[in-house]
């Protein structure tokens, strides 16, 4: 074809360009791999199972036992995203939810499966700890701990970065879970 003129990409110029989209392609799929470089928080998974704890004192308490799943962060104020925090909440027969605070004496701030934490009551509130032979040792100084509720009883647990249940327990009187 005489007098026609053919334009196109130097061929330098392709080859940056196709890196270039390779380099594109690379980068979306090691995202969507890792969730988008932590920019989408991904709600812990965890297996629960419970059951009432009678201390040696003859006071009942909760226990929630890690069957599996997301080691998790006990801590809601725990601004860092490993492991995820989670927070409680107990809701009694009464249909009145209360939160649950972290106790000062919980000798761990994570949750890992194997291991169990306790809810126990106080004059002051609901409280979690990972020690409940801590909790009972510090009696002098921070009181006694009193029954949990006797009619039914549900622990909530909340991943505090979304607001989402990651699990419910639910614990019926006489039961023994």
């Amino acid at each position: 074809m005489i007098g026609t003129s053919q334009r196109g990409l130097p061929q330098s110029m392709s080859i940056i360009l196709l890196s270039l989209l390779v380099i594109a392609i690379v980068l979306v799929v090691a995202g969507m791999l890792t969730g988008f470089a932590g920019l989408l928080h991904q709600t812990p998974l965890i297996a629960v199972r419970g059951s009432v704890f009678t201390t040696p004192s003859g006071v009942t308490s909760l226990v929630l036992i890690h069957s599996g799943g997301t080691t998790v962060g006990l801590n809601p104020a725990s601004t860092g995203s490993s492991p995820p925090p989670v927070r409680f909440t107990i809701t009694a027969g009464t249909g009145v939810t209360a939160p649950v605070a972290l106790s000062e004496t919980s000798l761990n701030r994570s949750w890992s499966p194997g291991t169990s934490i306790y809810f126990y009551q106080d004059g002051k509130g609901f409280w979690v700890t990972d020690s409940i032979p801590a909790r009972l040792s510090r009696t002098a100084t921070l009181g006694p701990i009193t029954d949990m509720p006797h009619d039914t009883v549900t622990i909530r647990i909340i991943d505090v970065k979304t607001n989402v249940t990651v699990a419910n327990v639910v614990f019926v009187p006489g039961t023994g879970h």
